[in-house]
Parts: structure tokens; C-alpha cells; sequence
């Protein structure tokens, strides 16, 4: 219930925030006739996220591989909103006023959708974090807890909300920011911890790369069934690269496979068959880049691989 709480307390004050300093700019520059938007926009928002809420939450439940996908995507999301709010904390009111005074200079009917949408949009992206994290709790959560702390944590967002636009500079939110942000850090690493748990079951494999070359690829993390499938030990070793533990008739394939991911922002994707020792293997890989940041050369790449033997030759037939 902690964690519930804690995420709708603080994604809950960002979305009220919003709402309330656009609030305050229309009342302050005449504009009252828009406030309605605002309230459509929020309320949609909100009635959209909690679908998704209950959507993904269930899509979660299905199967282990969708709960720790659910998991490393909430995990990806925490780490990403929390960076964003101690980037951008101090100009949010100034880039809110800015896009309503865009919207607010279109014609009368054009002014309510800008308006509308723009708090759709950002309203609703706070409902998506929102969503995500609370999903990836679900499954391992009793859903009254997870809905009281979620409401706590909203009555929360909006005691504090209400207390910035009333008593305004007295409310420091940028510490209130930091402080949270050390919660948010933490939730990603237990989601981590807890997503690699659940895949670790799965032939998937991350591997950090350089445009150095793919013959330089190293792994940071693979599941026990990838170990199996291409005899690698249980136990990650990162500072040998991969292509010096792989078996040698996969090679081509992961040094081709990391060499596409590294050039192009598409999945690649791989089939075929090999011998070995007497047998016909068939084979499926796909290694999806991640990029860690625009101008950075290192990117992580995600990849899942696995194979089947189809043809046995006896060795000892004349």
C-alpha cells in the first residue's frame, strides 16, 4: 500500500499541479471561458489512465513474461519521470503559461481543443506513469490495499496542490521533489530486481554495446534458459566479450545481430539452422537497441534467442 501511495502522491501533485496552474492563467488574464476545458481535459485523463490501469494490470496477471515486461516498462518509466521532474520542476509554470497563451490566441472553438488536449496530453502522461507502476505492483498486491493507498496518495497530491496555489512560494516543491525522488529510485530497483527474477526463467539476454564494434559486445544480464540454450555459465561475466563466450556456430549470428541494432532504431531479426555435432539446429534471435541517450555511441541492447534440434544422425550407424 506504501508504494501505491507514495506514486499516486507524487504523479497525482504533478497532475494536479498542472491543472491548477493553468487555472490560475486563464482567471489571471481573463480567459474564464476556457476553465471548462481544463476540466474536460483533466477528467478524461484521468478516466483514461485508470482503464489502462485495470487493462494492464490484467495483461500483467496472464503470464510471467508479461509481468516482468510490465515490470522492466515501470521500471524504465520511474527512472525517466523522476529525471524529467528535477530537470524541468522549476520551468513547468513557465512552459504551461506559454502553450496556453498559444492555444488561447486561436478562434473561440479551436481555443477550447487546443486547451482541452494540451491538459489531455500532459494530465495524461502523468496517468500513464501512474498506470504502469501501479500495474506492475498488481499482480504480487492485494487490490483493496492498492486502492486505498492510491486514494490516500491522491487526497494527499491534492491537499498539497491546493496548499501551493493558496500560500504559493511558502510550499517548497522543489524539495518536495528531491525527497520523493529518492522513494522513486528505490521503487526502481526493487521493480528491477523483481522483473529479473520473473524473465530470468526466459532465453533473453542484455548486452551493452560501443560503435567501437559488436566484437566488443559484452553481456549484462541473460536468463537461465539463454544459458542453457548456448552453455553458458549461470553467473553473468561482463568483462569477457561475448562473441569469446558464445559457441562458435552463433557466432555470426549475435555479431550480426548487434551490428544491425547499433546502425538502425528497428529490431533485427534472425532464422535459420546450424550444425552441430551431428545434429540440425533450427534458430530464432531478435535484438532490439536501446539507446541510452541521443549523442551517446553506447546503447544497451535487448535480445531473445532460442533454438531446437531437429535432426539426429547416429554416429555409430556405418
Amino acid at each position: 500500500m506504501f508504494s501505491t501511495l507514495m506514486i499516486t502522491f507524487r504523479e497525482g501533485v504533478e497532475a494536479l499541479l498542472i491543472v491548477a496552474i493553468a487555472l490560475m492563467y486563464l482567471r489571471r488574464t481573463g480567459r474564464e471561458f476556457l476553465v471548462p476545458a481544463i476540466h474536460a481535459g483533466w477528467a478524461t485523463a484521468i478516466a483514461g489512465s485508470a482503464l489502462l490501469g485495470v487493462i494492464l494490470a490484467r495483461v500483467g496477471s496472464m503470464t510471467p513474461l508479461a509481468e516482468g515486461v510490465l515490470a522492466v516498462a515501470a521500471a524504465v518509466l520511474v527512472i525517466s519521470c523522476t529525471s524529467h521532474m528535477l530537470r524541468m520542476g522549476r520551468k513547468m509554470k513557465g512552459a504551461i503559461d506559454s502553450k496556453l497563451e498559444q492555444a488561447s490566441l486561436k478562434p473561440s472553438a479551436a481555443a477550447y481543443g487546443a486547451v482541452f488536449l494540451f491538459i489531455l496530453l500532459m494530465v495524461g502522461r502523468e496517468g500513464i506513469e501512474t498506470a504502469t507502476m501501479i500495474a506492475s505492483l498488481a499482480a504480487a498486491s492485494d487490490l483493496r490495499h492498492l486502492a486505498l493507498g492510491g486514494l490516500i496518495g491522491f487526497a494527499l497530491a491534492g491537499v498539497l496542490a491546493w496548499a501551493w496555489t493558496r500560500y504559493g512560494r511558502r510550499i517548497d516543491l522543489s524539495l518536495f521533489f528531491r525527497v520523493t525522488a529518492i522513494f522513486m529510485v528505490l521503487f526502481s530497483i526493487q521493480l528491477s530486481i523483481f522483473a529479473f527474477l520473473v524473465l530470468s526463467f526466459f532465453p533473453i539476454v542484455l548486452i551493452f554495446a560501443t560503435s567501437v564494434g559488436a566484437v566488443y559486445a559484452a553481456f549484462v544480464i541473460y536468463g537461465s534458459k539463454f544459458a542453457q540454450l548456448l552453455g553458458l555459465p549461470e553467473k553473468v561475466t561482463i568483462s569477457t566479450p561475448v562473441i569469446h563466450q558464445l559457441p562458435e556456430r552463433y557466432r555470426p549470428v549475435f555479431v550480426e545481430g548487434c551490428s544491425k541494432a547499433m546502425a538502425e532504431p528497428t529490431p533485427a531479426r534472425f532464422s535459420g539452422s546450424v550444425s552441430h555435432d551431428f545434429t540440425a539446429e533450427l534458430y530464432r534471435a531478435v535484438f532490439l537497441p536501446i539507446r541510452l541517450h541521443p549523442n551517446w555511441s553506447k546503447r544497451l541492447i535487448f535480445g531473445s534467442f532460442n533454438s531446437k534440434t531437429v535432426l539426429s544422425v547416429d554416429r555409430t550407424a556405418p
